[in-house]
């Protein structure tokens, strides 16, 4: 069985979507918001908030600024992170009928951390070899990995595993499948630009009915509910890798890979 069409998918993983939004916002909202609130405290303690603040402060040998403002960086992009991996048992309960808790969404992620670690490394590194070594391009071998993260959290695979049930399904149905999460990236990203207009203009029209001395806050604010809102549609984005790697796996079965 062929997946679905685009058309399809976008109605279904919305659908999808629609019908999980109570545990996707749980579950995002347990990472993002204190990756929000993380970076807005980096500001006010480092006062780094761009490349310029932080090259100022590498001139100035304000070391101690740099290096606090990249740890707390660091760690706010971890939680980001663990949070967009939430999303994968959440969808994928709710497309089988089961409603996944935060808390057994983050303990399935953690689970699978080091398979994703590991999976991660051996991709950075053939990608790297393959551009270097003038073997393969990058852009193609990337494209060709371009699912090994669905392959360790919705197969349990890892490692080259994962890369070579990436490998198949990509080359079985190159077009189809590149276009399809091609497609799903841009509405995704069109998706989220007009979710973080919103809270922008939000704060704006805040500013104009507060007192100057909060502005500050509000600012804090934004940045806060800006990070929440873009990786609550970026989770649409994993709806779809759900139900498109279903579709994958059910008509190419594990076992006829590992065969």
């Amino acid at each position: 069985m062929a997946p679905r069409t685009l058309g399809q998918l976008v109605a279904d993983s919305w659908e999808l979507y629609r019908s999980a939004l109570p545990e996707i916002a749980a579950v995002v909202a347990w990472g993002a918001i204190p990756a929000g609130v993380l970076a807005a405290a980096s500001v006010a303690l480092t006062g780094i908030d761009g490349k310029e603040t932080l090259r100022a402060a590498v001139d100035a040998g304000e070391y101690w600024r740099v290096g606090a403002a990249s740890s707390l960086g660091l760690f706010a992009r971890g939680l980001g992170g663990l949070a967009g991996l939430a999303v994968y048992p959440v969808a994928a309960g709710r497309a089988s009928g089961a409603r996944v808790l935060s808390s057994e969404a983050y303990a399935y992620v953690f689970e699978r951390l080091w398979q994703l670690v590991r999976t991660f490394v051996r991709q950075i590194l053939f990608i790297l070899l393959g551009t270097l070594c003038l073997v393969v391009p990058g852009i193609i071998l990337a494209f060709r990995y371009a699912l090994s993260q669905p392959a360790v959290m919705l197969e349990g695979l890892n490692g080259e595993a994962a890369l070579a049930r990436s490998k198949q399904f990509m080359t079985g149905y190159p077009g189809k499948v590149l276009g399809n999460m091609l497609a799903a990236w841009a509405m995704t990203v069109l998706g989220v630009l007009v979710l973080v207009f919103g809270v922008g203009l939000g704060t704006v029209l805040g500013e104009l009915v507060t007192p100057q001395p909060l502005h500050p806050l509000l600012g804090a604010f934004q940045g806060v509910a800006g990070g929440y809102v873009d990786a609550l549609g970026g989770a649409w984005l994993t709806t779809f890798l759900v139900l498109l790697y279903g579709d994958l796996m059910r008509a190419h079965p594990l076992a006829d890979h590992a065969g």
